[in-house]
């Protein structure tokens, strides 16, 4: 798995470069599939795994941040917004960050929930 890793982040680099003539500042990671107990396991060593194949692709100065993004799709949660005395179902696109989800400024992992529909 490992190899496959390094294989797929050094391939999607060259592709950007080609294209945009220069190395990213930032790479974002969109992970589906993952259940809650393999959280850890995937920030751990997927996240390593990036860092370790990227020190050969840059100097120590410009190693790109990573970002993971770590999607749930079947969740038992349900969001409604009050209008007037109704309760209805929130807008496409809604984002709930702060009050229903974990989150504080020394903690790395932030939580969000996204209205898809």
């Amino acid at each position: 798995m490992k190899k496959d890793l390094d294989r797929c982040l050094v391939k999607a680099l060259a592709e950007f470069k080609s294209i945009e003539k220069e190395t990213p500042d930032k790479i974002i990671i969109y992970r589906d599939g993952v259940g809650e107990g393999m959280r850890d396991m995937i920030i751990t060593n997927e996240i390593s795994q990036f860092k370790e194949t990227l020190k050969g692709h840059f100097n120590s100065a410009n190693i790109p941040k990573i970002t993971l993004i770590v999607v749930n799709k079947r969740i038992n949660q349900r969001i409604f917004v009050k209008k007037g005395d109704e309760m209805q179902n929130p807008e496409p696109g809604t984002i709930i960050d702060s009050v229903l989800v974990e989150n504080n400024e020394s903690n790395k992992c932030y939580d969000f929930f996204l209205v898809p529909q």
